[in-house]
């Protein structure tokens, strides 16, 4: 469902493990969709066509693994829906199970693809679509130091 002013919305899922640099340059990549092009040939920035937000399970905020501030824009109850989610890499020792750990987001994240949304990830957040039971059956990419942690787990 797009965004009332039109744009697309698209959440970007934090867990406390997260690595900033990649959650918070899929904001950037999102919010430059449509307005940095036109700023570029022409000098003037042109609408922006998305809609990123942050969604964690605590709206309180905590540190990321690197120690930066987060600040989700929402929790999962609240959020606009999304009609795609990318999940960033985050923090996880290579071949350890995450089993258990992430309820709240696995259960987000099977409700949202049930309602349409388009689900997406990098690196080690594929690992949170093995955790929600989305790959069954499916191919996945992840990063290769973490193909033990996907294949061994789901």
């Amino acid at each position: 469902m797009l965004s009332p002013d039109g744009r697309i919305n698209v959440a970007l899922l934090a867990v406390p493990e997260v690595t900033a640099s990649a959650l918070y340059g899929m904001f950037d990549l999102f919010s430059s969709t449509g307005r940095d092009w036109s700023f570029i040939v022409s000098g003037e920035a042109g609408e922006q066509r998305m809609h990123p937000y942050i969604v964690a399970r605590d709206t309180n905020g905590f540190k990321a693994a690197n120690g930066i501030w987060v600040k989700p824009d929402y929790g999962f109850s609240e959020c606009p829906p999304p009609d795609i989610i990318c999940i960033p890499d985050f923090f996880v020792n290579p071949g350890d199970s995450v089993a258990g750990q992430y309820v709240a987001e696995a259960d987000w994240l099977k409700q949202c693809h049930k309602n349409g949304a388009m689900l997406a990830s990098a690196c080690s957040g594929a690992v949170l679509l093995g955790e929600a039971g989305l790959l069954v059956n499916c191919e996945a990419t992840i990063h290769w130091g973490y193909v033990s942690t996907l294949t061994n787990n789901y």
